[in-house]
Order: structure tokens, then C-alpha cells, then sequence
């Protein structure tokens, strides 16, 4: 998702979703100036309106900033493309939260996928036997000197 143009979305973004929004208009008509007049200040609002939702619900699901960043950016390129499209209610922010979530767990699924393929394509390494004979002696060693605690505090 790293083209030019992503990138120069990502910061604008970026920059938005740490401002609070001060406009009070309903989404509907945001949507409406964005595709009629081409009002990128519309679309700025809607980004600093929901942006922190969007951005949350990436790193609730995939528990990575950029990762989360990504989903953010591809939610609202998608707001973008459909906004001319799409009969649109006061609030986009259900529509937001749905597409931001679909896209993370996207993601997810590529990420398990991708995974999947790596391991295998790798062998896993060969496991150190020194390390599983110390971790051997270890539990060993916890087990006697559990046994020898009073019943009440084993």
C-alpha cells in the first residue's frame, strides 16, 4: 500500500485525526460538497470526525500502528471512491466503523495466510538440545522443591 499517493494520504491523515473537529455539518452534506465542488476541506472534516475511531478500531483488531495506519488509509480512500455512489444517511460513521473493520480483518487473513506460506516454504529450525536439557533440569528442580512446601502454599 506504499504508492506515492497513499503516502501523501497517510500524512494528510496523519495530521487530522490529532485535530478535534469543530464543524457541526451534518456528514451527508460534507459528502455532498466533496463530490459536488470537489471540497477537500468537507472530506478534512469527516477524516478529523472519525479518523480516531477508524484508526482505533485497526489497532484494536491487528495490534500494529502501521498495520492500523494502513486500514485507516484504504477506509478512507474507500469513503473517497464511494461517495458519489452510495445513498448516504446524516452519519457515515457506522459505514466507516463496518469498512474499517471488514478491511482489518482483511488483513488479519492475509497476514495468516502469508504466515502460512512462509512456514512452508521454511523448515523450522532444529531445536537446541542444551536448551530443552537445561529447561528439563529447571522443571525438575521446581518440582522437588515445590513438593517439599506445606500443602497450604503448594
Amino acid at each position: 500500500m506504499a504508492t506515492k499517493q497513499g503516502t501523501a494520504v497517510l500524512q494528510v491523515i496523519r495530521r487530522l485525526v490529532h485535530k478535534h473537529a469543530d464543524d457541526h455539518t451534518p456528514d451527508r452534506e460534507l459528502l455532498e460538497r466533496f463530490v459536488e465542488q470537489r471540497d477537500e476541506d468537507a472530506f478534512s472534516i469527516l477524516v478529523r470526525r472519525y479518523g480516531s475511531m477508524v484508526m482505533g478500531v485497526g489497532l484494536r483488531l491487528l495490534h500494529n500502528r502501521q498495520d492500523a495506519e494502513d486500514v485507516c488509509q484504504a477506509t478512507f480512500l474507500l469513503l473517497a471512491k464511494k461517495a458519489s455512489t452510495t445513498s448516504w444517511r446524516d452519519s457515515v460513521g457506522n459505514w466507516l466503523y463496518d469498512v474499517a473493520y471488514r478491511v482489518a480483518q482483511d488483513a488479519l487473513k492475509a497476514a495468516r495466510r502469508r504466515k502460512l506460506h512462509e512456514g512452508n516454504r521454511n523448515p523450522s529450525p532444529v531445536p537446541d538440545a542444551m536448551a530443552d536439557i537445561t529447561l528439563r533440569d529447571l522443571q525438575t528442580v521446581l518440582d522437588a522443591e515445590l513438593t517439599r512446601l506445606p500443602g497450604r502454599y503448594r
